[in-house]
């Protein structure tokens, strides 16, 4: 009799050679069905890794967790996807489960990540292209060109689905980038018409070097985006206030933007960029609207 690890997925199968009765596996206290013909104990923790090994156990070799699976597997920001998606080479080895995406690709390159063959690079960014807004894939794709250490070239392959979205993203897509959040504003204001702002610039004083988020050198202006922790962790709190009096010693206009100023009042956001960018001297251009549709506003209008 073949030993069981009740903390891994398996099928029924194995479980029936383990000498698992099936009145016992269908016992809730027991044992957790993740989808038909798999289980893992009851005791078991059952995260997003579980999940897309459980869904491997349906589908032959060469299948590999995908798409939004594969990304948050890597820890590639994305949006939350209630389904486990996967990979395979042939139409044959597709499995249809409630909460499993199966996915076709001819040719499937994967890695393995915490013992989770997963698609990745080119592969992995068109993928995302096939479902993701434009704003979720540039973040994505800023997050893989730090991950991954690559040119933002790189992300896309010569053929296949979701080619052209991701060719789009891609060309919007920068190094250096540090957080999703910086994303988002980079993209709302390049797209309302300012001048595209250096990422993280290094700026050395006599204690070390403070990186604004995104800023203008050439006329001392600076957007950062603050978090809930820099209002509630006291020496994070310390350390801004010390650098704030720093850039503003050396003549830098600072602004700091909060979740609401991007997710909710990209009008007022904008405006106030704007001004500010004017009394720093900026050379004057026209706002625009490019921002509304891929930040939503013309689908609440």
């Amino acid at each position: 009799m073949v030993s069981l690890d009740r903390t891994r997925p398996f099928t029924v199968r194995q479980a029936l050679a383990a000498g698992v009765t099936p009145a016992s596996l269908k016992n809730p206290r027991h044992y957790r069905r993740l989808f038909r013909g798999v289980y893992v104990g009851a005791e078991a923790n059952v995260d997003l890794q579980t999940r897309a090994r459980a869904a491997l156990l349906l589908h032959p070799s060469g299948a590999v967790a995908s798409h939004t699976t594969a990304a948050a597997l890597q820890r590639i920001p994305v949006p939350i996807d209630a389904d486990v998606h996967v990979t395979v080479l042939k139409e044959s080895h597709r499995r249809r489960r409630p909460g499993l995406h199966s996915h076709l690709r001819t040719q499937a390159r994967g890695r393995v990540v915490d013992g989770v063959p997963c698609s990745w690079g080119a592969q992995l960014f068109t993928e995302l292209a096939q479902n993701l807004q434009l704003v979720d894939l540039v973040i994505a794709g800023d997050a893989m060109v730090r991950i991954e250490r690559v040119a933002p070239s790189v992300l896309v392959p010569a053929t296949g689905p979701g080619l052209g979205r991701a060719r789009r993203a891609a060309a919007l897509v920068r190094s250096g980038v540090e957080s999703p959040m910086e994303t988002r504003v980079r993209l709302l204001l390049i797209w309302a018409g300012f001048p595209e702002p250096m990422i993280n610039l290094a700026l050395r004083h006599s204690a070390g070097t403070y990186r604004p988020d995104l800023c203008w050198p050439d006329i001392r202006l600076a957007v950062e985006y603050d978090g809930q922790h820099h209002r509630t962790d006291l020496d994070q709190w310390e350390s801004d206030i010390r650098r704030r009096e720093w850039f503003q010693s050396q003549g830098w206009t600072i602004l700091t933007l909060i979740s609401r100023d991007v997710f909710r009042q990209q009008p007022e956001t904008i405006h106030r960029v704007h001004e500010a960018w004017k009394a720093c001297g900026g050379a004057p251009f026209a706002l625009q609207a490019h921002w509304q549709v891929p930040f939503g506003l013309a689908a609440v209008a």
